[in-house]
Order: structure tokens, then sequence, then C-alpha cells
């Protein structure tokens, strides 16, 4: 027995959902007073595997296509996706489903050098930090340079967060091995962590989020999480002996992780519980293999997207 959850699609039929704990077979039993439906039992099978429910691009420099994309952030509100085509020199804009809607060209994107991108959620601006000219510049939804800064001390800033309800710009920088948290102004408040392998130490950052209560989550190879004053909360994943690396994290209004991983020839991506740190699921790809998987953004509707690097383009699945 499972919890299950009935919709009245309110034209004579029903949404029936429910979330397996397990692959395998499923009867599904439903009756209306007592008595069965036509054709229930229902029998489901349900595949240890995930595949992409949707995927866009193939490598080139056409407007359907990618060089090297490493990063991109959802626009819920507006229903964009933003995604870096760092080889092109541009962000790609999309539908939700993926569809193509045009493109970004800005300074900031210039020399193949933009490796991150974020999206204020109440602003109707985005961000983008360039790792060759050490520039974080704030664009609007059509492209327009609103304002840009840099900072004596970046050395490879690689990724970056916005932090709307506090105001900030986090951006990761792999030279000092730490996240620099600014205003959006471009002024610097605090910064989080510094190089080693203890905890609350970084080795190679690979991304930066933040969560819905502040908390600033940062990857390389192992995910830990802080509050958004820079305190040390917990190690989500530690490394252990896998000795694999993170390419992407997101986290959803609901709290959960989702993060890229290449680890031992496998690509993946995790999903985990923010509040303790419980692995609840992992995606395969299986039919559709990802190949160096970095940047990952998750929708309302419990959809994410990850830029498969590798393969030159992104694919979209449905993780909860």
């Amino acid at each position: 027995m499972m919890e299950t959850h009935i919709e009245d699609k309110e034209d004579g039929t029903y949404w029936i959902r429910f979330r397996p704990v397990t692959h395998g077979r499923y009867s599904l039993s439903v009756s209306v007073l007592d008595r069965p439906v036509r054709q229930s039992p229902l029998l489901v099978t349900v595949s240890e595997h995930n595949n992409p429910v949707r995927s866009y691009g193939s490598r080139g420099s056409d407007k359907d296509q990618f060089l090297q994309p490493v990063a991109v952030a959802i626009d819920n509100q507006a229903g964009l996706v933003y995604v870096v085509d760092t080889g092109n020199s541009r962000v790609k804009v999309l539908t939700p489903d993926l569809q193509l809607v045009g493109h970004i060209e800005s300074t900031g994107l210039a020399g193949r050098s933009c490796t991150g991108v974020a999206v204020s959620d109440d602003g109707g601006w985005l961000a983008v930090v360039n790792w060759r000219s050490r520039t974080v510049t704030r664009l609007d939804r059509e492209g327009t340079t609103l304002a840009a800064f840099t900072h004596t001390a970046f050395v490879e800033p690689i990724d970056l967060a916005i932090d709307t309800n506090y105001g900030h710009i986090l951006v990761a920088d792999n030279g000092p091995s730490c996240v620099f948290v600014f205003d959006t102004e471009g002024k610097l408040l605090f910064q989080v962590g510094k190089k080693g392998s203890q905890k609350g130490c970084f080795n190679l950052i690979s991304c930066v989020t933040v969560g819905p209560g502040g908390e600033i989550v940062v990857a390389d190879s192992r995910i830990q999480v802080f509050s958004a004053k820079g305190d040390f909360l917990q190690e989500v994943f530690s490394e252990g002996k896998g000795k694999g690396r993170y390419g992407g994290v997101a986290v959803d209004a609901e709290g959960m992780i989702v993060a890229s991983r290449s680890e031992k020839g496998r690509n993946f991506v995790q999903v985990f519980r923010l509040s303790d740190g419980k692995l609840l699921s992992t995606i395969d790809s299986y039919e559709a293999k990802l190949k160096r998987p970095s940047g990952v953004a998750a929708t309302n509707d419990r959809h994410l997207i990850v830029v498969d690097l590798g393969n030159d383009c992104i694919k979209k699945y449905r993780y909860w």
C-alpha cells in the first residue's frame, strides 16, 4: 500500500498520482462507491531508469546548436530558460519546453569565457560571470547591460548565484577557492570558505547556488551547505572513495538539491533533501547517456534541465 493523490479534472476523468518506492510491477485498484471501475486493477511497470523527457541542441554555431554549453538558469516568473553557450559567446533563451526564443549577446559574454548565469527572482534581471575578464554583468531579459563590476580579489570566478531575499550576488572563485558575497552594486560583504579539504573548505569549486532559506550551497567533489551569513551547516555528500566531481547544483522551492556528477566514467544526477542531506534518487539517463554534465536548474513543476557539455545539448528530466 502507498499514498495516492486523486485529482478530479471535472470532465469525467481523474488523475491518480502515486510515487513508487522502487522499480517493479504495481497493481492499482480503482473503485467508486466500493465498486471497481472497468479494467481495475491496472498494472503499472516502473522502470529503474530515468530518461530525459526532452532534449535540445547539437554541436555547432547555428541557432539551435551549442558549442561547449556550461550553465543554465530558469526565470520561472517569465517562463524562460537561459543557457550559457560559451563557445558561441552567447546566452540561448528558451521556453520551459526547450523551444528557442532567441539569443542574448553582450560584452559580458565575450571571449568564449562566460561560465555562469543566475536569475533574480523578483527584479526581471539576470547576471553572468566571465572568468577571463573577471567581470560580473547584470542584464535585463532582453540582454541590455544594466551594470557590471569586478573586484581585485577575483582570480578565476567561475560561477555565481543570486539571493534575492538578502540582495546578494555570490561568486565562486577557484583562485582563492572561496565564494565571495557582494551586494547588487558590487560591494564585497564577506567571504565563504577557503582552500582545503576540511569541512567548510574547498578544492576546485564547480558551482554555487542558494536555497529557499538563503542557504549557500557549494559543490566541488562534495556538496556543502552554509547559512546565509556564511556559517558552515552540513556536508550533504562527502567525496568518499569515488574521486568524482560535481558539475552543477541547484535547490528547488521545496528544498531538494539536484546535482550533476561525474565519477569513474559514470555521469548522473543526484537528488538530495536539503534539510538532512538524504539521497532521494539518482537519474542515470540510461537511454541518453550524459557526458560531462555541468549546470543544472530546477523548474516549479519538478523538472530539471541539465547542460550536457560533452554532447553539446541540454536535457530535461522529471526528478520527483
